[in-house]
């Protein structure tokens, strides 16, 4: 067995930003964290029985051929997007941090 704790996942747009999983055995839990450079920008710690369908995921993307190699990553859909507030000002306001508009106007 493996006495590895943590992977480091790069982005895959080349950005330096990258997916960070560290596993705490301990605590039975795994944190996937998003750093972009040296900086986390974010953490969400899963308890490892919560983790079946992931792995499962992880295991078939991994198992299929790509559909075209080299295709373009796309762009999320309106409905994808998820509008947050930021958890970390309380006097931030109530309005969402990302907005799109019409689908002509979204980042590509």
């Amino acid at each position: 067995m493996s006495d590895r704790r943590r992977v480091l996942v790069p982005q895959a747009l080349g950005a330096d930003e990258f997916l960070r999983v560290t596993w705490h055995d301990g605590r039975r839990l795994m944190v996937f964290s998003q750093w972009d450079g040296d900086h986390c920008v974010a953490a969400t710690p899963v308890k490892v029985d919560q983790l079946g369908e992931l792995a499962e995921l992880v295991v078939t993307a991994f198992t299929r051929p790509a559909a075209q190699p080299g295709e373009a990553w796309p762009a999320p859909m309106g409905a994808d997007v998820v509008a947050l507030n930021s958890p970390l000002d309380p006097h931030e306001p109530s309005g969402p941090l990302i907005e799109w508009g019409p689908a002509e106007v979204r980042p590509a």
